[in-house]
């Protein structure tokens, strides 16, 4: 049976952030983490919490703007709104630790995940 969208648990970090989070924030050098497609901000959070910087893209950022963050935690979170399908990508060469993108498939970032 096949996972569908409307049975993740959208509180929690996916599993695979939960298992690599720490060592994707100590990868990331002092650069922020690119959390694409952030949705509820589940795994920039939890990336937050273990100390790295979060740029959070979506389209609609409501869902984590409604979060109740704590201030310190809210100043490692970066919100951008933006449009994978339609906006130019805004970031340059090397300036991003690190990028999570848990489900959000879009082949046509990849070239620029690679960058």
């Amino acid at each position: 049976m096949a996972l569908r969208l409307e049975d993740i648990d959208r509180s929690t970090p996916s599993p695979l952030v939960r298992r690599f989070g720490s060592k994707i924030v100590n990868a990331a050098v002092e650069k922020p983490i690119l959390d694409a497609a952030c949705g509820s901000g589940r795994n920039a959070i939890f990336l937050a919490t273990l100390g790295g910087n979060v740029i959070c893209v979506d389209m609609d950022l409501t869902k984590l703007q409604a979060q109740n963050l704590s201030l310190p935690l809210s100043r490692r979170l970066i919100l951008r709104q933006l449009d994978f399908a339609k906006d130019a990508w805004p970031f340059g060469l090397c300036k991003l630790g690190g990028i999570v993108n848990v489900h959000f498939f879009m082949p046509e970032l990849f070239p620029f995940f690679e960058d």
